[in-house]
């Protein structure tokens, strides 16, 4: 066998490897995860009525975010158990909407529904806007910092209270931020296409790269008699 690899083409290509392979890892690590949740216990949900709790006068934070590929804002206020209990950060209701769309608080009383609470990590996006806390405007989920809007100085961390279903556009769904992590929309076998997609770019690469150099004489897999 004689090769005589061309340099350029060849860290061309190996470059080129890596970064295909890395891309199907990650959506492979994307459908062992979606497999594993899809095997994991339903998320339980309470019925339990909840008052909102702010000043007279006060607005509820906005918080952009994405439902069945459409943009929406979804609203939220400071709200505590009727009868007593730890204040959330409840969401109110789901607009479909580009431009935020304020709600005043005044006379909303009681949110009765199916909802859990739960702690949400403060995770910012790549290319997630910076929020605008003085016009109530957030691209990242804040409960702490959305509490404090209200003047709550919280000394452990402030709850995101979600109910189990939203209406969007007049249609009833599950509420995909009613967990720590929002549920991403995309089945596993999706991300295992994607997988198998950037796996066979590589392979095909690696054909394409042996071919030419097969045919400019810079590979032969026998000795020449």
């Amino acid at each position: 066998m004689r090769f005589q690899p061309l340099p350029v083409m060849t860290v061309v290509t190996v470059v080129s490897l890596v970064i295909l392979g890395m891309l199907g890892q990650w959506q492979w690590a994307r459908y062992q995860d979606k497999t594993a949740r899809a095997d994991a216990p339903p998320l339980v949900f309470d019925g339990v009525s909840y008052e909102i709790d702010a000043p007279p006068g006060a607005q509820a934070q906005l918080v952009y975010g994405l439902v069945g590929g459409g943009p929406v804002w979804r609203r939220y206020a400071p709200a505590r158990p009727v009868g007593g209990g730890d204040l959330v950060m409840a969401l109110v209701d789901v607009v479909a909407e580009t431009e935020p769309a304020p709600l005043a608080l005044d006379g909303l009383g009681v949110l009765d529904r199916a909802s859990r609470s739960f702690e949400r990590p403060v995770s910012r996006g790549s290319f997630a806007l910076a929020d605008r806390p003085e016009e109530n405007i957030w691209h990242t989920f804040d409960a702490a910092a959305m509490a404090a809007q209200y003047g709550v100085d919280a000394a452990g961390p402030v709850l995101a209270n979600e109910p189990q279903t939203i209406t969007v556009n007049g249609r009833p769904t599950l509420n995909p931020f009613a967990s720590p992590e929002p549920e991403d929309p995309l089945p596993p076998a999706r991300h295992l296409g994607y997988a198998l997609t950037w796996w066979g770019i590589g392979a095909g690469l690696i054909g394409v790269y042996l071919v030419y150099h097969h045919s400019r004489g810079r590979l032969r897999f026998r000795r020449a008699a």
